[in-house]
């Protein structure tokens, strides 16, 4: 139905600031609108700081340098989602930074990693995903060492003891069921293919390690396939095109400059909530747009909307924190990330944030353990949390509202 009608000025006014929703004899009634403007009184932030860090500065030891330049490394590690659309399940979990030798195991075989920590090991990012079925899976992981001549040394050492693996223990996590052997992998003639072989769930699944040395970098693929021997070739393949010409990109930092590295180069993490617990390796960090799409559970999909919205930092803390472009860009990244979240089907929409009428909250109480999320925009910022409970998702974000919006 249509406003129209002789109208007093006033009226008029009125119904050129506000649509016609329905009318009644003598009167037109205004559509009714949602709230849009911000209820500070009603934000809750619990027991969560609402006030800024004081400068974080520098790292001052060599290791928490390392675990810096790991950080930084991040955006310069190919995703295993990149090379196959498949390889999304595992999430953020899956990604791990490494400083110390004895904890390569996780990311390579235990006799790799033995030959890494001879030589002037410094640091690995490991990025690892599977598909649906679990039996098809991709880890690519870039170890840092002190100088070229160190990563080469320790790629020849590294091939050497793979092929030389005992058979009679178990190798990583699997005990081998045949014989291990050397591969070629497709188009890179210098790298160390070797495949093991295991059953897993009365299949016979091939796994297979793609070893090379790059400058002061070893990347490692670990290739599982479900399928043939050529296709987990054909994976560490496609990894290595990408990800040779990424590494190229990354500048390591002088090993004797790493405790002088800043800890919060933007300024941004010291405005994020800290983390509850301490020495988490991927946490209490700042990443690039790249480097971020390790921790997201639906990476292809955060990275597009990410990407639209000129996100350049995100930080990460008990919350997570996107700098995008403007503020028109954050409210729409919001508005993307929730449905990101909501995309899956297992997560359904429930109470927002108290106080903040634009944020968005969701919850997937199947399986083991409960989850909720909840994404808001202040500025040209976006605030994720995610939290087991319902009121400390919404409680973080409340938090992190306050303190970027001072």
């Amino acid at each position: 139905m249509r406003c129209h009608g002789p109208w007093a000025a006033t009226v008029l006014t009125a119904l050129l600031l506000t649509s016609c929703g329905h009318t009644v004899p003598g009167f037109a009634v205004p559509a009714a609108q949602p709230p849009t403007t911000v209820d500070v009184s009603r934000l809750d932030p619990g027991s969560y700081p609402t006030a800024p860090a004081p400068p974080l500065g520098d790292a001052a030891t060599d290791d928490a340098g390392r675990l810096a330049e790991g950080q930084r490394m991040a955006g310069y590690v190919v995703g295993p989602w990149q090379v196959d659309a498949r390889f999304v399940d595992g999430g953020a979990g899956s990604a791990a930074i490494v400083t110390e030798p004895g904890k390569l195991g996780s990311m390579v075989w235990t006799t790799l990693a033995i030959a890494a920590g001879h030589e002037r090991f410094l640091l690995a990012f490991s990025s690892d995903r599977r598909d649906s079925q679990g039996r098809t899976a991709l880890r690519n992981t870039a170890l840092l060492f002190a100088s070229a001549d160190a990563a080469a040394t320790a790629a020849q050492a590294m091939g050497r003891n793979a092929m030389d693996a005992d058979m009679s223990i178990t190798v990583g996590a699997q005990i081998p069921s045949e014989p291990i052997r050397a591969v070629p992998i497709p188009g890179h003639p210098d790298t160390t293919g070797v495949l093991l072989t295991h059953v897993d769930g009365g299949v016979t699944v091939p796994e297979l390690t793609a070893i090379t040395a790059h400058g002061p970098v070893v990347v490692v693929q670990v290739a599982r396939s479900a399928e043939s021997v050529e296709q987990a070739a054909g994976f560490a393949s496609r990894t290595l095109d990408l990800q040779i010409p990424l590494i190229d990109r990354f500048t390591p930092t002088d090993p004797a400059q790493l405790a002088n590295l800043s800890l919060d180069p933007t300024g941004l993490l010291a405005r994020t909530l800290p983390p509850m617990s301490v020495g988490a390796s991927l946490a209490n960090a700042t990443y690039d747009r790249n480097g971020a799409l390790h921790l997201e559970d639906h990476p292809i999909e955060a990275g597009a909307a990410l990407a639209e919205a000129g996100v350049d930092v995100v930080t990460v803390g008990q919350d997570t924190v996107y700098q995008a472009a403007d503020a028109e860009k954050a409210q729409q990244l919001s508005e993307k990330l929730g449905e990101v979240i909501a995309g899956g089907g297992s997560a359904q929409a429930v109470q927002q944030v108290p106080g903040l009428p634009q944020s968005r909250c969701f919850g997937m109480t199947g399986g083991l353990i409960a989850r909720h999320w909840c994404v808001a925009a202040v500025d040209r910022f976006v605030i994720k949390a995610a939290a087991q409970q319902l009121v400390s998702a919404q409680q973080q974000v409340a938090a992190q509202y306050r303190m970027l919006a001072g």
